[in-house]
């Protein structure tokens, strides 16, 4: 009975889906840093390596560059200048995206992600 639990507890897949929630945005260019109102939020698959960017219109989405480093997990976005970085033990993130010669960051908190249905 004990080595069919382990065996049930080995093969539940880890938590690979997550949407993470901006507490904070700043927009940095030549002139200064400034705090905005967060208006998108980030939803991330690390199996299937997608990062998906949304708001209240909708999501894009992207393939990402997805590998681990010491405890972080980082999703980078070739080609677009962009990259967002989750803890694994805090679930805490930091998501860096430029347009134009101005850079977006966000911080806050990554939560699993329920399943889509259909």
């Amino acid at each position: 009975m004990t080595l069919v639990l382990i065996a049930a507890l080995i093969a539940q897949p880890a938590t690979t889906t997550w949407k993470c929630t901006p507490a904070r945005m700043v927009e940095c260019n030549i002139t200064g840093c400034e705090e905005r109102t967060p208006t998108t939020w980030f939803e991330l698959d690390e199996r299937r390596k997608a990062y998906r960017r949304c708001d209240a219109k909708g999501c894009d989405a992207y393939t990402a560059d997805v590998h681990l480093s010491g405890m972080f997990t980082i999703y980078e976005l070739r080609g677009r200048a962009t990259m967002l970085k989750m803890s694994s033990d805090l679930r805490q993130f930091i998501d860096v995206a430029t347009s134009g010669v101005s850079a977006f960051v966000n911080t806050g908190s990554c939560a699993p992600l329920a399943p889509r249905k259909g």
